[in-house]
């Protein structure tokens, strides 16, 4: 996941050598689960020119725009690093809750290997079930469980 600090195109805090100058700066927001996110631009604080436009700040082709963020899924391993990820990011609360997930996809993997469809299915479900019990408890947050179990169901369907 990017940082401001890794903004393509202006580093934060850079100062442009004159009112003339631009710049592209491409940047992604991960908003809030709430949907109360708030992002904010400023100046340098200098006084506005009306007729040169000096100390202006001008935001032209301002694009927002919902993204999927459930990433590509397409094997066990695949949700496996998920898991992972989620664990690194505190969005599975413990190591005990994320070794429980991981143990549980291993067992798949070897369904996946030797090419029991119809095992990696039914295991795929038990899986989603292990995470709806982790989510009531709070071990596992909102978003962490939406992701995982979309990707499960998308396995799912692929392999069905």
């Amino acid at each position: 996941m990017k940082d401001i600090d890794d903004a393509e195109g202006l580093s934060v805090n850079e100062q442009l050598s004159s009112s003339t100058d631009t710049n592209r700066v491409e940047f992604t927001v991960t908003g809030s689960d709430n949907g109360q996110t708030y992002i904010g631009i400023f100046n340098d604080g200098t006084d506005i020119n009306m007729h040169t436009g000096v100390g202006t700040f001008m935001l032209d082709n301002l694009r927002i725009e919902k993204l999927d963020a459930t990433p590509p899924v397409s094997t066990i391993s695949d949700l496996k690093k998920l898991v992972e990820e989620f664990e690194e990011t505190g969005d599975i609360s413990s190591e005990e809750v994320a070794h429980a997930l991981k143990l549980h996809l291993a067992a798949l993997e070897q369904f996946e290997r030797i090419g029991d469809n119809k095992k990696v299915v039914k295991h795929l479900n038990g899986f989603k079930d292990l995470l709806i019990h982790r989510k009531a408890l709070e071990h596992i947050s909102e978003n962490a469980y939406e992701i995982l179990s979309n990707s499960a169901d998308t396995l799912i369907d692929k392999l069905d």
